[in-house]
């Protein structure tokens, strides 16, 4: 971890550019942690509902390396109105549960979740992002998966693209098991 010291800001009170609550300028690196605890470090301006989602989605795993840096005046934190700051978390996962569509108390997702996931995951300003994964869902290996949510702030909304590879039965399977398969009124069990 490194740091120049945080300060107070140039006025006098409470508030943007005001004494307090000051400005800091934080650069460190991540060595390793759980990814089970993200959710507890992003910023309180984030929506409740998305700090939960979070915490839910990101399942069991490690971080094997990473970095982050805070930079500006804490009043705008975590600066996601696109004025002057950083708020940036990058972490590399190894052997990640990532539940894309978790399930939450009183209901179990019927959605598979996404197991094995070594890539990036990260957290700039007001968005999450997946870069470069690849993971197994269903019997199918996943490589090149990249998106996130654009932004938590508001109604998130999950964003991935990538590559699944697999036997057609094995994708068949996959999808006949999700809702997909109700939505197409049970067609491809007989496929």
């Amino acid at each position: 971890k490194s740091a120049s010291p945080a300060r107070t800001g140039p006025g006098t009170g409470f508030g943007a550019g005001q004494r307090f609550p000051g400005v800091i300028e934080l650069d460190g690196r991540l060595l390793s942690g759980d990814p089970t605890r993200v959710a507890r470090y992003l910023p309180l301006a984030i929506p409740a509902e998305t700090r939960q989602y979070v915490a839910r989605a990101i399942g069991p795993g490690r971080i094997t390396g990473g970095d982050f840096a805070v930079r500006g005046d804490l009043w705008r934190f975590p600066f996601v109105d696109g004025g002057p700051g950083t708020f940036r978390v990058r972490a590399q996962v190894q052997d990640l549960r990532y539940a894309f569509v978790p399930s939450e108390p009183g209901w179990t997702s019927p959605w598979p979740a996404m197991t094995g996931v070594i890539g990036e995951i990260g957290f700039d300003r007001g968005a999450m992002h997946i870069r470069d994964a690849r993971a197994q869902i269903g019997g199918l290996a996943l490589r090149g998966v990249n998106g996130g949510i654009a932004d938590l702030m508001k109604t998130p909304v999950l964003q991935l693209d990538g590559q699944a590879r697999g036997t057609a039965a094995d994708m068949l399977r996959f999808v006949g098991a999700t809702p997909v398969g109700d939505w197409l009124g049970g067609a491809l069990k007989e496929a």
